[in-house]
Formats: structure tokens, sequence, C-alpha cells
């Protein structure tokens, strides 16, 4: 799930109006990164997802009240938030948007 949600992220980025997309693939890229020596070569998700989830255990059991992933991912990780920042645009921008997430959903779940 999380490299198909990369590869929206990806595609809505090449946007001309989007100036910012947040996805829980993010963390787990940087997550993956900082596990291994902050080596840039890691900016990847890993293959394994028993190893995603650990390394979301334990970002969750180590950062502050308020900065858990509650925000990012439901309780029982079945459903995520992506967000995207958008910069002067129009409703016919907000609609294409729409449109190429629509098309993405459709194509790949």
């Amino acid at each position: 799930m999380s490299k198909k949600l990369e590869k929206l992220a990806d595609r809505i980025r090449q946007e001309p109006n989007v100036n910012h997309v947040t996805t829980l693939s993010d963390v787990i890229k940087r997550l993956n990164k900082a596990m291994n020596g902050d080596n840039p070569d890691f900016y990847s998700i890993p293959e394994s997802r028993e190893l995603v989830a650990q390394y979301l255990l334990l970002y969750e059991l180590s950062v502050p009240f308020g900065l858990d992933l509650n925000d990012r991912i439901n309780v029982n990780k079945s459903a995520t938030r992506f967000t995207v920042t958008l910069q002067n645009a129009s409703n016919d921008d907000l609609r294409d948007l729409d449109q190429i997430i629509q098309n993405y959903f459709e194509a790949l779940f």
C-alpha cells in the first residue's frame, strides 16, 4: 500500500499548483533512512511489510505525546490521510486534481 501511495504522491507533486504533499509513505522513507545511518540510499520504502510495521511501532513509542501518527493513520492501520497543499488554485485546478486522483484509484485499487 505504501508504494501505491508513494506513486500517487509523486504524480500529484508534478501538478503546477501543488506546493506540498504529505503521506505516510514519506514518514516510512524517513524512518528507513534514519534507521540506516541517514544513508540517502535508504530513502525508500522497505520491501518487508514487517520491517515497516516495526519502524512505525518504534516511531510511535519514541515520540512525545501529540507527535504520533494519529493524524496520518487510523488506530487499526486500515486507512491513512493524504494531504495536498495548493497555491493559487482555481476551481478548475481542483477538479483536474480530483480527476487525477479518481483515475489513479480506479486503475490501482
